[in-house]
């Protein structure tokens, strides 16, 4: 049986309010860099370069000693957004999920 996110994955459908478009992009560039780019800051730069994440990734790479200088946590932009904040907590509960998974735990 498939499930509905699983269904959203293969056939490119948003499951939920969120837009695939922006979930398959941010988890696209949290996959080219193994995870080490947060689920906060990959939405946050999403937005700003309009879900291209080959363009993220390039400024991402060409500024990779100054992007530690920019604090993308005080985005206002970000707080007005309820969809990505929205898309953030579920990745973040999903990340844990999985983590609690991989670690033979059930969280009891």
């Amino acid at each position: 049986m498939i499930t509905a996110a699983a269904a959203g994955l293969i056939f490119g459908l948003s499951v939920g309010p969120f837009p695939a478009p922006l979930e398959k992009s941010v988890r696209r560039l949290r996959e080219k860099f193994y995870g080490k780019v947060t689920i906060r800051d990959a939405v946050i730069l999403m937005r700003m370069f309009n879900n291209d994440h080959d363009l993220a990734c390039q400024r991402i790479i060409e500024r990779k000693n100054e992007m530690g200088d920019i604090d993308l946590e005080d985005d206002p932009d970000l707080a007005s957004d309820l969809v990505a904040l929205e898309l953030i907590e579920r990745l973040q509960e999903e990340e844990e999920q999985r983590q609690q998974v991989t670690d033979g735990g059930d969280g009891q």
